[in-house]
């Protein structure tokens, strides 16, 4: 075996999943050679694949999937139905307005170039080769670039929580006094009613 075809080892990351961040990196990578390859079908599949895992994943942590759900059973047209209610603001990044219904439009046009190859009403002509590889090109390259954007909402999603999660220890941390404080604090008391009866005796 070569150097160059030894595999690299899995990165741990800390507080995560080694083997999810493992598969994604293959995902990604995966992605981008096919795109300079022309295998832009592969492309558009598997970027279908980590948008409906990412929303799985947040659907369930929002409560609106059960734990441990067959995947299988969720399309991603079901899946966005699902994100839509679970959050009916727009989620926007630097390449999409809104995150749910670019989602959606690549679920349409995803279906148009994995099934319009040769797919017609009978007796209907197929598409023109060149039209459909550019229409290809063109959803796969934006499936890639959507993956991206919703698998980068979700990191947020969860540092968000992970911080929202933490201020209140800090919080409290923050207004409790320490051990010594308390102390001195008592002593302090201690003194000025020392004091306080010194001056009743004066008087």
């Amino acid at each position: 075996m070569t150097r160059k075809s030894v595999p690299r080892a899995a990165k741990t990351i800390r507080g995560g999943n080694t083997a999810k961040h493992a598969s994604y990196a293959l995902a990604f990578g995966w992605m981008k050679r096919a795109l300079a390859h022309g295998f832009y079908l592969e492309v558009v599949t598997i970027a279908e694949s980590v948008i409906s895992d990412r929303l799985v994943s947040q659907l369930c942590r929002l409560g609106f999937l059960e734990p441990g759900v067959s995947v299988e059973k969720y399309s991603l047209a079901r899946l966005i139905t699902l994100w839509k209610r679970a959050l009916p603001e727009p989620i926007r990044d630097a390449y999409f307005e809104e995150l749910q219904s670019a989602a959606d439009t690549l679920r349409v046009r995803r279906n148009h170039v994995v099934h319009g190859i040769v797919k017609t009403v009978p007796g209907g002509a197929p598409p023109n080769t060149a039209d459909f590889k550019r229409e290809a090109e063109t959803v796969a390259r934006d499936g890639y670039r959507l993956a991206k954007s919703v698998c980068n909402w979700y990191t947020r999603e969860r540092r968000r929580r992970s911080r929202s999660a933490n201020r209140p220890q800090r919080k409290q941390q923050a207004t409790s006094p320490e051990p010594a404080q308390r102390l001195t604090s008592r002593s302090t008391r201690a003194g000025l009613v020392l004091l306080a009866l010194a001056g009743e005796r004066q008087c």
